[in-house]
């Protein structure tokens, strides 16, 4: 893993449901996957892009997927656990999220992915306190999808002031913000977010956002706080890696971005 690049942010799905997931998804976004959303094609885009360690970010659209998902993914972490690392899934009223914790906890996941648009709710809702407090109490870090859709929703719920008044709420969480903070709103990230105590990922940013606006956001909320991520398969993850070279950062930067980050913060527990 040391010297190659860690990939903190990617979709693969179980066999059985990746192909309707791509149908679904491909349909919703009115763009085409660059692979197969499954962890045999997810191993050979690490290969050719250098990538010696991906995080996966499950999305569970209902109570019924969160069990399932979880147990796939201990199980897969458990048998790759030098290559492949994954947060697990909670669903908004799933009752017995206080476990479900506790055994992401114990099967080896980092921390637990939400995505507030697909998920209907605002991550600052009260009902969802119960859980950041299981999050927290089990040292589970927090990664959301924030911001718009490539293709605008109806209702967006992933507000900038939203994770604010959740930071308030919550200062002991450890939050990560996909997409820099706010994927369409980044002139409201340079205005809100960027010096709170917030994580982002670059995923799915290096090539809607200018190059000079990324480096603006690297530079103004530190390189100590940035992670590198793909989104894997979406259509520009394959030219991430090579993009993200092209910003021309100084070594340092691009050490702690790329890797350095991911292995002090995320894996060193």
């Amino acid at each position: 893993m040391e010297n190659k690049i860690i990939d903190i942010h990617v979709h693969i799905f179980p066999d059985y449901m990746s192909e309707k997931a791509v149908e679904r998804l491909e349909n919703k976004y009115k763009l085409h996957f660059i692979a197969r959303p499954v962890l045999e094609d997810l191993l050979k885009f690490m290969d050719a892009n250098n990538i010696g360690f991906s995080i996966i970010q499950p999305v569970s659209t209902s109570v019924l997927q969160v069990e399932v998902l979880n147990s796939w993914l201990i199980d897969i972490v458990a048998d790759d656990p030098e290559r492949i690392g994954a947060f697990g899934t909670i669903f908004p009223g799933y009752r017995d999220f206080s476990e479900e914790l506790s055994r992401i906890k114990r099967g080896g996941l980092k921390g637990v992915k939400f995505h507030p648009n697909f998920q209907s709710f605002y991550p600052d809702e009260e009902k969802m306190y119960g859980i950041y407090r299981e999050i927290i109490d089990n040292d589970l870090w927090t990664l959301f999808h924030a911001g718009d859709e490539v293709a605008p929703v109806n209702k967006l719920y992933s507000k900038v002031d939203s994770f604010i008044r959740l930071r308030r709420k919550f200062p002991e969480m450890k939050i990560i913000l996909a997409h820099l903070g706010g994927f369409k709103l980044w002139d409201e990230v340079m205005e809100k977010i960027i010096g709170e105590d917030f994580y982002l990922d670059l995923s799915y940013t290096i090539g809607f956002l200018d190059e000079s606006k990324i480096k603006d956001i690297i530079k103004s909320h530190g390189p100590d706080r940035i992670f590198f991520g793909t989104d894997f398969p979406l259509p520009n993850s394959k030219t991430q890696t090579r993009a993200f070279s092209s910003l021309r950062l100084d070594k340092d930067t691009e050490e702690k971005i790329l890797y350095r980050n991911a292995v002090e913060k995320i894996l060193s527990k």
